[in-house]
Order: structure tokens, then C-alpha cells, then sequence
């Protein structure tokens, strides 16, 4: 009994360290934020744990117990590591259990079946190719709130205090505005937000108003070196202040694009954050009703 434990432990140790080199080289190729990790890494562990476990039963808790060993050890090189185990974790294990699932069905059914069958058909509907062959896909998330009728586009000209009120799931370890400058609200003015990473230090959002009119100003991104930039790429922002039927609304638009792979798992979340985002900037610069 103690030499099947010791020989589980060795299997978890190798299997560990082969998955980290798999991670070191994909983060010196760039790829750390693709598919290739995210459904790559989780399916070499798995394919591991199942070719050379010598308890292929146990094969589930093994290979989950080698994944949450993984993630704990990897959070230490993610940058905001707790905010990248929390998103990575269910898609690793989701990863990990259909894998494991699809061999023991196989399994089952024949016991020739080699277990890599199962891995080509299912990594390719994961790994999403289109995310890599595909043309690139711009988000639109719109936001309205309505505010104080006394209000008007010029508020944009003041500096608030972003850490105020800044909703939970901002403090979960994702970098945190902390400062903004510049002034006025003609075509060529600029903005410029410094976020603060737990990890990677000060990084600089910096807008430029490309067009406005009366009651809507539309800022381009000039340049993004925060570490958000590694997650998304915001395209354009847009802020509209209306007045409809005796209420005054502000629009607040954002257009980004998903640089996390798979795009069919990580959108989803993007799409959530921008709009509570767009939410607090709304809150931060206007006074919502």
C-alpha cells in the first residue's frame, strides 16, 4: 500500500514538473494567454496521470489532485495569481473530468482502445481554432443609468476617486485604479488612469478624445501598458448624455476584444466585468439615481 502511494506521489511530482515546463514555454512564445494553456495544459496532465497511473480507477482524483497542485504552484508565476487560479480552476477541472470520463468509457467498451483517441476530437471543440484563424471580434457592452437631470458630458472633466465604492469583484486581485490626470474635452485631449498591479507594478490606460459633439464624446485608446492589457484589448469608449421623456440618462459604451483562449469560456466573464465597469465609472462620474 505504502508503495502504491509513494509510486502516486512520484507520478504527481513528474507530471508536475513536465507541465511546468510546458508552461514555461509557452510563456516564452507568447502563448500563455491562448487555448494552448488553458485546454492544453490541463489535457497533457490528464493524458499523463491516465497513460502512466498504476490505479487508472483513481485516475479522477489523481489527476484533480495533480491539477490543484499545478494551479497553487503556477499562481505564484500568473501575475494576479488568486484572480487567475479563480478563472483557470473550473475550466482546468472541467477539462480534466471529461478526459478522464471519455477514457473510462472507452475503457469499458473495449479494452484496445487506445486513451489518446478520445483526446483528438474533444481538444480540437475546446481549443476553439477559430480564436487563431479566424478574423479578430470587437464586444460592444453598452450601459445606461440615469442621473442627476442638472448633469451634463462636461463632468467628464473632473477626477474621482476610482477606489471608492469599487464593486467586490474588483478587489478579488485584479489591478486597481489609483490615479487619473489630464483635463478638457476637445478632439486631442487626453486621459490617463494609472492602474496598480498587486504584481507587476503601474501600468497607464491613456485615452484621447477623437470626436465629440454636445451631449457625446468618444475616446480612442492611445496606448495600455497595465496588466489588463494581457487579459483584453479595449478599442473604443463612448459616453452619451440624453434626456428622454423628462429623464436623463448617461450611455456609457466600451468596445474591447478577448485576448483570452478559448474565447467561448473566457468571453463570458470579459463581458461581465466590462459592464460592471462601465457601471462604476457611470457612479464615479456622474450622480446616478
Amino acid at each position: 500500500m505504502k508503495e502504491n502511494k509513494k509510486a502516486t506521489l512520484y507520478l504527481i511530482v513528474l507530471v508536475i514538473a513536465i507541465a511546468s515546463i510546458a508552461f514555461r514555454l509557452l510563456g516564452d512564445n507568447s502563448l500563455e494567454q491562448t487555448s494552448l494553456l488553458f485546454i492544453g495544459i490541463p489535457t497533457l496532465i490528464t493524458i499523463l496521470i491516465i497513460r502512466y497511473s498504476k490505479k487508472p480507477k483513481s485516475a479522477y482524483g489523481v489527476a484533480f489532485l495533480t491539477i490543484t497542485i499545478f494551479l497553487l504552484i503556477s499562481g505564484i508565476f500568473l501575475g494576479e495569481g488568486f484572480v487567475c487560479i479563480l478563472f483557470m480552476a473550473p475550466l482546468f477541472y472541467a477539462v480534466t473530468a471529461v478526459l478522464v470520463w471519455g477514457y473510462e468509457y472507452l475503457d469499458k467498451k473495449d479494452k484496445n482502445k487506445t486513451y489518446s483517441l478520445i483526446t483528438i476530437p474533444l481538444f480540437l471543440v475546446l481549443f476553439n481554432p477559430l480564436d487563431y484563424v479566424g478574423e479578430e471580434k470587437t464586444h460592444s457592452i453598452e450601459t445606461v443609468k440615469q442621473i442627476d437631470t442638472k448633469l451634463n458630458i462636461s463632468t467628464l472633466n473632473k477626477h474621482p476617486d476610482f477606489l471608492s465604492k469599487l464593486p467586490t469583484f474588483f478587489k478579488i486581485g485584479f489591478p486597481k485604479p489609483i490615479h487619473s490626470k489630464g483635463e478638457g474635452l476637445a478632439i486631442g485631449d487626453t486621459r490617463t488612469i494609472d492602474f496598480k498591479s498587486s504584481t507587476k507594478g503601474v501600468g497607464q490606460l491613456v485615452l484621447e478624445i477623437k470626436e465629440r459633439t454636445e451631449n457625446t464624446i468618444y475616446f480612442k485608446i492611445k496606448s495600455d501598458n497595465t496588466h489588463i492589457n494581457h487579459w483584453l484589448t479595449y478599442k473604443e469608449i463612448k459616453v452619451e448624455v440624453r434626456e428622454r421623456a423628462g429623464i436623463k440618462e448617461v450611455v456609457w459604451t466600451t468596445d474591447f476584444v478577448c485576448d483570452l483562449g478559448p474565447s467561448w469560456y473566457f468571453e463570458a466573464f470579459e463581458k461581465y466585468a466590462i459592464n460592471l465597469m462601465n457601471e462604476h465609472l457611470i457612479q464615479s462620474y456622474f450622480t446616478v439615481k
